[in-house]
């Protein structure tokens, strides 16, 4: 019988362990973490640290996010998240914990909601759109600090900018 597991989070780490906060004895091994009855998460961990591919659920069970993480537990590649019923909602790129790349966001019918860009953690730039495709609004970034902003119609028309 495997031991009972719980998960807390330190700063942005969730640390998975046996015993008590008191006296907390970091797991290392193949983790199924449960919230009351139902699956919450499941992976592997070093030291309490979850590593390599993991998957946390909803409560009915379906698939919420699937992140793989390096070996000081930060997210490194794709994460991705999953609403209720199944849809991808949002895939985000990660370098050593840090948003790098692109980062998508999708509506409930699987339309694209949203485009934002990093390097190495600072945003460049953020797009988002209407429920029809239509380019709603560009964010420009600076040194991760606001730079613009132009605002569109649903039809295409340009509304304002900043």
């Amino acid at each position: 019988m495997s031991p009972k597991l719980k998960w807390t989070i330190k700063g942005r780490l969730e640390i998975v362990y046996t015993g008590t906060l008191k006296s907390m004895e970091r797991y290392t091994g193949y983790a199924r973490l449960f919230h009351g009855d139902n699956l919450y998460g499941e992976g592997e961990c070093i030291d309490g640290v979850k590593v390599g591919p993991w998957k946390h659920y909803h409560a009915d069970g379906q698939l919420m996010q699937e992140c793989t993480y390096n070996s000081k537990g930060k997210e490194e590649g794709v994460c991705r998240h999953y609403q209720a019923n199944g849809q991808l909602s949002s895939e985000e790129w990660f370098l050593s914990g840090k948003l790098d790349g692109e980062c998508r966001t999708w509506y409930e019918d699987g339309a694209l909601s949203s485009l934002c860009q990093h390097d190495n953690g600072k945003r460049l730039e953020s797009r988002e759109y209407y429920p029809n495709g239509a380019l709603r609004m560009v964010m420009q970034f600076e040194n991760d600090k606001f730079k613009s902003e132009t605002w569109y119609r649903e039809d295409g028309s340009l509304w304002r900018q900043t």
